[in-house]
């Protein structure tokens, strides 16, 4: 018995941005097609579905971090389906590539069994930051400081590395009731 890949791996792409902050729509599926054969005259192949849950007689499919293999024994197909709404998928960054693999394994009518372990490389992408609106008062003749990136989070990237883009040193800007101070670390003061 054989079991082969025409290719040898399927890429999926996170949706995401690109470096210059355009959007990128992503690969969220892919599959590649399986050969399985016998060289005994009236042998057959079949697969071996342990460890896969079955959707129906012949889809089967395997929990992954970042999306989920299906196994379809009807069309001798393996995919990938990349899950975007999970917190692992969108933590991935622009420069992460990742190989993700699940084993795959024939039967012959005697018994002899082979493994295959098919591949998809996912590409990470960049993800916009998030923000919730915050606001903040302060009195007559008072001082308020605090920080403008309260708030915001980003996947891609650790609260400690978040920065206002465009700015360096401390931004001023002086109006009818007072001063607006903020520097790229997001520290403001009025």
């Amino acid at each position: 018995q054989t079991c082969a890949l025409p290719i040898s791996a399927a890429t999926l792409i996170e949706a995401g941005l690109n470096s210059s902050g355009g959007a990128v729509a992503g690969v969220a599926s892919s599959s590649v097609s399986l050969l399985k054969s016998d060289v005994d005259f009236n042998d057959s192949v079949t697969y071996l579905t342990g460890g896969w849950k079955a959707q129906s007689a012949d889809v089967f499919t395997k929990e992954d971090t970042y999306g989920v293999f299906t196994l379809n024994t009807n069309s001798n197909t393996v995919s990938y389906n990349l899950n975007d709404g999970r917190t692992a998928t969108q933590a991935l960054k622009g420069s992460d590539v990742l190989d993700r693999s699940v084993s795959v394994q024939v039967r012959d009518l005697a018994g002899a069994t082979q493994t295959l372990d098919v591949h998809f490389t996912i590409q990470g992408s960049n993800d916009a930051p998030q923000s919730s609106p915050a606001s903040v008062s302060v009195s007559e003749d008072g001082v308020i400081t605090g920080n403008l990136l309260q708030g915001v989070s980003d996947l891609d990237s650790p609260a400690n590395q978040l920065r206002i883009s465009g700015v360096t040193g401390t931004v001023t800007a002086n109006g009818t009731y007072g001063a607006f101070s903020f520097d790229s670390l997001g520290n403001f003061s009025y």
